[in-house]
């Protein structure tokens, strides 16, 4: 037996070549009771074979979700043109709110990658800081110690001489108790001295 249409007043039948999909009533009782009295047809007790055409759902075909427009056939021949506006409209605002639940879930996971990207570069920028300001540190301290390094050495007025006896260069001063008279004063200023000694205090810093 061919497939046909069980709705008042619709004559479509199945063929190859249609391009309607024909749906038995369903077999959940409540789901098949509203079926039977969404399509109104008088004293009728459907058997297994009943068949309706997906021309009578407003987006083409049926739906198994209770919150979908078309989980009941909705359109007929007795439909008004109000009614079926009405079926129209609510299945936009059921696709709309469909895609805002959907948009939901991604959204949440952006802002918690956001959020996960934002708080990566802020430990780096702190452990940089933490590092840079003991490096700071560090310099601060060095350089107070070459400081009293080349005070220390103004104070005990160095000059330099050239020891004959060994052909050395010598550091001389107040405090120096060497007991080799032996020497020519050299021509190397104090001032350059302590330069000398600075840089290479600096030199060994690095």
């Amino acid at each position: 037996m061919g497939k046909s249409c069980c709705a008042v007043y619709c004559t479509n039948r199945f063929s190859k070549n249609s391009e309607l999909s024909f749906y038995r009533l369903p077999k959940a009782k409540e789901k098949r009771s509203k079926w039977i009295t969404a399509i109104h047809r008088n004293n009728w007790n459907p058997g297994t074979e009943a068949w309706i055409c997906s021309s009578h759902f407003v987006s083409g075909k049926k739906s198994d979700d209770p919150l979908h427009p078309d989980y009941v056939p909705s359109l007929f021949s007795f439909t008004s043109t109000t009614d079926r506006n009405l079926a129209v409209r609510n299945l936009e605002r059921f696709l709309q709110s469909q895609k805002v639940s959907e948009k939901r879930p991604i959204s949440r996971e952006l802002a918690a990658t956001a959020l996960l990207n934002l708080r990566s570069p802020v430990s780096e920028a702190e452990v940089q800081t933490e590092e840079t300001y003991n490096d700071i540190t560090s310099l601060h301290e060095q350089i107070k110690s070459l400081n009293a390094e080349c005070q220390s050495l103004r104070d005990k007025s160095l000059h330099v001489g050239v020891c004959v006896c060994v052909k050395e260069f010598f550091l001389c001063g107040p405090l120096c108790h060497l007991g080799c008279n032996k020497y020519k004063s050299g021509v190397v200023t104090q001032n350059t001295i302590l330069d000398s000694t600075f840089k290479g205090l600096l030199f060994r810093l690095r």
